[in-house]
């Protein structure tokens, strides 16, 4: 059996945020993607929305905050509990990288890796790579060292685990 994808359902990482759509870009001042990574039905929704066209702002933008070249692929490697935040201890430092669990699963289930610049601020955008293409940036998260993180995998096991439990239980 294989692994089992974190849904994220796309319209929800819109909902009390700014949508910014463009021909080729979409952001949610999270996050910028190219719209190429998203299915017809999403990019159908997204047009359905009559926002201006800000494909220029959403370039200029990304061109601004793309200045370092791709370190590291960003793995989640803990998990605060409650499944909101996904955080990452990149080789070169101890100092964690965080993003919202909700992206992390999103573009990671869209196969969009995400990836660490060599400035290795934990503040600085990430660059989203889909075969071997910049698609986008995500920005991380800045958190709270007293959250409750456990490991990453574990808890994916876990959920797995839980969803394979209720689907035998509705057959029975």
């Amino acid at each position: 059996m294989g692994a089992i994808k974190m849904r994220v359902q796309f319209k929800s990482l819109f909902k009390n945020e700014k949508m910014i759509v463009g021909k080729n870009w979409v952001s949610n001042n999270h996050f910028i993607v190219n719209r190429d990574v998203l299915t017809k039905p999403q990019n159908n929704w997204l047009d359905k929305q009559n926002l201006p066209d800000e494909d220029e702002r959403l370039e200029n933008v990304t061109k601004e905050l793309c200045k370092y070249d791709v370190a590291e692929k960003f793995i989640a490697q803990q998990i605060c509990c409650k499944g909101n935040t996904v955080a990452y201890t990149p080789t070169k430092d101890e100092e964690k990288f965080y993003v919202d669990g909700r992206y992390y699963h999103f573009f990671t289930n869209r196969k969009v890796d995400i990836y660490i610049t060599d400035n290795y601020n934990p503040i600085s955008a990430l660059y989203l790579i889909k075969n071997n293409k910049f698609v986008g940036l995500l920005m991380p998260l800045k958190i709270k060292s007293n959250k409750e993180f456990v490991d990453y995998d574990k808890w994916k096991k876990e959920r797995e685990e839980e969803k394979r439990l209720k689907k035998e239980s509705q057959i029975v």
